[in-house]
């Protein structure tokens, strides 16, 4: 629910005005002074209202071509997030910012309108986006003092982000691990200018980070789930997690056997 319910401006609770400085107070968008963590939490998430109305909630039929509008969402995204080094922001709540930047995008790229699986490409990109958003969380999670910065929400995130992390895997392990680069996605030529970009590791680099972004995540999400009182909060979806990490780690000590052959 969490990924949905994150995005969704069609009930009464969108008709939430900005949070306004005093009348009496004059200051240029974007200046230091100006930024407010839950004014730029608004325009983040009205950056990414629209991509996820037209890739959930647009209508029963199915979507053909998502690349457009998935395109056009990462190009916007990464666009705020450059702007964050601009912003008068604790480095916890720019953190943060990043985090949820990463988390919209897992969500985009996991439509349920589809007509057929995302390409290979978007798997690939859903990997990579794990892997950053785990990076950023775990560091929060470990720091005592930026650890207050995170909510109740950024378990459910993470959780989520785990699950998506080990359904890429359990279907896509190959490719993840793979040092060929999978072929663009079939989309409009318009689109694909603005293709978001996959990282050049190699694929024995990914394997390295996939094993170590699993116990990040484990360690995130029990820390998490004892702060807020949610001990079992991913109970259910524990023993497929724990699967997938034996089967990559068995693959990680294999890979490093025949190195030292």
């Amino acid at each position: 629910m969490v990924h949905r319910r994150a995005f969704s401006f069609t009930d009464d609770s969108t008709n939430v005005a900005l949070p306004k400085l005093s009348s009496s107070t004059v200051i240029p968008e974007h200046s230091a002074e100006s930024t407010h963590p839950a004014t730029e939490l608004i325009r983040l998430r009205e950056a990414a209202s629209m991509s996820y109305h037209s890739l959930f909630q647009s209508g029963p039929d199915v979507l053909h071509d998502p690349w457009p509008t998935l395109c056009s969402a990462h190009l916007a995204l990464d666009e705020w997030e450059r702007d964050l080094c601009r912003m008068n922001l604790q480095e916890a709540h720019k953190s943060l910012f990043r985090s949820e930047i990463l988390y919209i995008k897992i969500v985009l790229l996991s439509p349920s309108r589809l007509s057929c699986p995302l390409e290979d490409y978007g798997q690939l990109l859903i990997f990579e986006h794990a892997l950053r958003y785990t990076q950023i969380i775990s560091s929060l999670v470990e720091d005592r003092a930026n650890a207050a910065a995170c909510t109740s929400y950024d378990l459910l995130r993470t959780i989520f982000v785990a699950q998506r992390f080990v359904e890429v895997l359990a279907r896509h392990g190959e490719l993840c691990f793979s040092d060929l680069v999978p072929p663009v996605p079939r989309a409009s030529a318009s689109a694909l200018t603005d293709l978001p970009c996959l990282s050049t590791l190699a694929g024995r680099e990914r394997l390295s980070l996939g094993v170590t972004t699993f116990s990040m995540l484990d360690i995130a999400i029990q820390n998490l789930g004892r702060r807020y009182g949610i001990p079992s909060a991913w109970a259910e979806f524990k023993p497929q997690f724990d699967g997938v990490y034996a089967s990559l780690d068995a693959r990680w000590m294999s890979v490093e056997n025949l190195r030292t052959i």
